[in-house]
């Protein structure tokens, strides 16, 4: 069995300064990866390469094995702001990728509502997004995302400009989602605590251009304690990964 997405010695640049280099790494079917790093690291440029949105200089990327082919594999992405279109209802946001693929009205009717339903924002399905708080913009733009029932689900950092009780709330819900879907994720976030709550593993990227420093795998139970021992340290390891970044690009 190929790995579910498989990234080989990606490079890519852009007017000559170096934003990836010699980056590989694998994710397994149904992993929950986070990406964390230094601001402006790359993270950002190799989810839209993955979406097909940038061309790596050299280097690939495979899903089950074969180049991205997004007529092929359905990518789900939910970017840093929610972006839902303003004249469209919470239902319409929803449904709009599945009637851009021509699905047949009765089935996106069941689809959207079975989503809403799981991700209890039914109550809202008239509403139109001026009319939503942050948390439920960021709610209705993870449905979108899931509305196509997508292989692999991309999100940059969708929860960096909510408040901490928000973001808390929807890091929990985004992980019962995931045991309920059994998705493969790849999330971008400078949160370490994010990370360490939410991630199967965590790959902790150098400053740019961007390759791997350390690779974590998360062996602790959910839900997780953000108090605990355990977290506490894991959480710290990371924090002065980074905090090396820095000071190398400061002594720079």
């Amino acid at each position: 069995m190929p790995f579910k997405v498989e990234v080989s010695n990606l490079h890519k640049s852009f007017n000559g300064f170096k934003v990836i280099e010699k980056l590989s790494f694998n994710v397994e079917q149904g992993e929950f990866l986070c990406l964390v790093g230094p601001s402006r690291c790359g993270k950002t440029t190799l989810l839209r390469i993955i979406l097909g949105l940038e061309t790596p200089d050299s280097g690939k990327i495979l899903v089950d094995g074969k180049p991205v082919n997004l007529e092929k594999h359905r990518i789900g992405y939910v970017p840093q702001d929610p972006t839902l279109l303003p004249w469209l209802s919470v239902y319409d946001n929803i449904a709009l990728g599945l009637r851009i693929r021509g699905f047949p009205r009765e089935e996106i009717k069941k689809q959207v509502e079975e989503l809403m339903r799981l991700i209890k924002i039914e109550g809202f399905r008239d509403y139109y997004p001026h009319q939503l708080s942050g948390g439920m913009k960021a709610y209705v733009s993870i449905a979108r995302a899931l509305a196509i029932n997508p292989d692999i689900i991309l999100m940059d950092e969708p929860f960096v400009n909510l408040d901490a009780q928000t973001r808390n709330l929807l890091q929990a819900e985004l992980i019962k989602l995931h045991e309920y879907a059994a998705k493969t994720i790849i999330f971008v976030t400078h949160n370490i605590e994010e990370a360490v709550f939410l991630a199967d593993r965590i790959l902790v990227l150098t400053k740019r251009p961007a390759r791997i420093k350390r690779n974590i795998s998360m062996d602790m139970p959910r839900p997780r304690n953000r108090y605990s021992e355990e977290f506490i340290k894991i959480r710290e390891s990371i924090e002065e990964l980074i905090k090396e970044e820095f000071e190398v690009e400061f002594k720079a």
